[in-house]
């Protein structure tokens, strides 16, 4: 029905998704009208229904070739991403959240970048929260990083957001391998990412934007995932993981730094589970010890776990007192 034949796909937009019927059509919803010639969309869908399949459809109501679907058996949150950028037929791969939103203009703004640049490695877009208007970060203005270890050290934790990646496929998928290899830790995706960045003579463009809607999950959907039984794996041990994976190819201050920082929240991330009911510290303070041993963090957070949980519930209440405190005295 277009010119397919006729045109490269340059660009792929890549979403996995699982029984998010309506955040798939949202997120369709603006994308669809975005798309040209040289931009294809792939959707992964793992879902227990056929209710995300009929959302597809009211955006792409016929034979389509602007669309790649495959429905099969749950791959996971890690298969799924990877999924997408395996599959891909672009030059480049943009993963996408099913629960986020594109913002207008995104497609024609990454496409002309990508022309205009083909040398681009990597290119991460800049997002806002929901019914928010600023972007999550500001750099003043779209610009390179002076290198990987530059874009690392910029972005650091907001590397958890997969609608703000555009691979370069090629390079992505020299470490594919690798990244399978880690699948079940919820963090394949950042295999790629850190390869990419890694990349001695490699280019990486921070898009200021934003271009991306970032819809945080309910507390309910992260039950239904099981994250709050695995909130302390996925980042306190297999993330560490992750970064020790490429231990040796970026700066130790800037690896250093960004370890502390993720121990900073996990660590605080614990207590807040621990003051809800809903965590226990059982093997989290040994864990946390053997990973982060060499981190002077560390050795402050420890003894917190080992008092009993009134005195942690008190002093969680006196912390937050203060720092409620302490925001109103400087308003």
């Amino acid at each position: 029905m277009n010119n397919r034949k006729e045109s490269k796909i340059i660009l792929t937009i890549g979403i996995p998704t699982y029984n998010r019927p309506n955040e798939i059509d949202r997120l369709l919803k603006s994308v669809v009208t975005q798309l040209t010639s040289e931009v294809e969309v792939l959707i992964r869908d793992d879902s227990s229904d056929e209710r995300t399949a009929e959302a597809v459809k009211k955006h792409f109501p016929r034979s389509d070739d602007r669309l790649v679907y495959s429905h099969g058996e749950r791959l996971g949150i890690d298969g799924g991403e990877l999924y997408v950028v395996e599959h891909a037929r672009g030059d480049y791969v943009w993963t996408f959240g099913d629960d986020d939103e594109m913002v207008p203009g995104g497609i024609a703004y990454v496409l002309n970048l990508l022309k205009k640049h083909p040398e681009i490695t990597f290119a991460w877009a800049n997002y806002r929260g929901f019914n928010k208007t600023n972007p999550a970060f500001n750099l003043g203005g779209s610009k390179f990083f002076a290198d990987g270890n530059d874009a690392l050290d910029t972005l650091q934790n907001l590397l958890g957001q997969i609608s703000t990646f555009i691979f370069k496929k090629d390079v992505a998928m020299e470490v594919m391998p690798l990244a399978k290899q880690q699948n079940g830790s919820w963090w394949s995706i950042l295999v790629p990412v850190l390869h990419a960045f890694s990349q001695p003579s490699g280019r990486f463009y921070f898009i200021q934007g934003p271009y991306v809607i970032n819809h945080p999950p309910t507390e309910e959907e992260m039950k239904r995932i099981g994250f709050h039984d695995n909130g302390f794996k996925v980042f306190g041990v297999n993330l560490y993981k992750i970064y020790k994976i490429f231990d040796g190819k970026f700066n130790r201050r800037v690896i250093r730094r960004l370890l502390k920082r993720n121990f900073g929240s996990v660590w605080r991330g614990v207590v807040v589970g621990t003051v809800r009911g809903n965590e226990t510290t059982k093997g989290k303070v040994w864990e946390m010890i053997r990973l982060y041993w060499s981190y002077p963090e560390c050795w402050v957070a420890v003894p917190i776990f080992l008092l009993p949980r009134p005195i942690i519930l008190l002093l969680y209440r006196v912390y937050k007192t203060f720092v409620k405190r302490s925001f109103r005295d400087k308003g």
